[in-house]
């Protein structure tokens, strides 16, 4: 037929090595997945509202959660360092100021940690169903590496408290 027909389609097969090298490769190249590791070495806290926001998205299955759960992950975070006589935060704070005003200090979420990790585009906030989810680009590279960013995400709290 010289070369006049041509196939309708074309099916590439991969090795699953192959298919796993090409994904790590992927992760690996993201230019996201290095922004989002250069930040949890180097993250600016001026409070300790950043590691905690991403602590409680680590908490989930699925990176994602209501705001109003991430508000009593925060509260439930400062309570058990007021029970064991630990600094909960700067003194001008509004978990301090208003630790007991869930909505100031769910707006103070939303401020803060939810706006500067959504304009580095680490995290989505979605406003119409109220829920932070952790932008899709990184979910391999953190569901891969959890323990790893939790721990650095104590690290980075810990220095913080010891610089208070």
């Amino acid at each position: 037929l010289n070369g006049t027909v041509k196939p309708a389609n074309i099916v590439l097969y991969f090795s699953r090595e192959d298919a796993e090298r090409l994904s790590a490769d992927a992760v690996a190249n993201n230019a996201l997945v290095k922004a989002f590791d250069r930040e949890l070495h180097k993250m600016a806290m001026n409070y300790s509202y950043k590691p905690l926001l991403i602590l409680s998205l680590l908490d989930s299955d699925c990176f994602s959660a209501p705001i109003d759960e991430i508000t009593g992950f925060y509260l439930s975070f400062y309570r058990k360092r007021a029970q064991k006589g630990q600094i909960i935060e700067k003194e001008d704070s509004a978990f301090v100021r208003n630790a007991d005003n869930f909505k100031v200090v769910k707006r103070t979420i939303l401020t803060y940690p939810v706006s500067v990790l959504a304009k580095k585009a680490f995290i989505i906030y979605e406003k119409e169903t109220g829920t932070v989810r952790l932008n899709e680009m990184l979910i391999a590279y953190v569901g891969a590496n959890r323990e790893e960013i939790r721990q650095q995400c104590y690290e980075l709290l810990e220095k913080y408290y010891d610089s208070l």
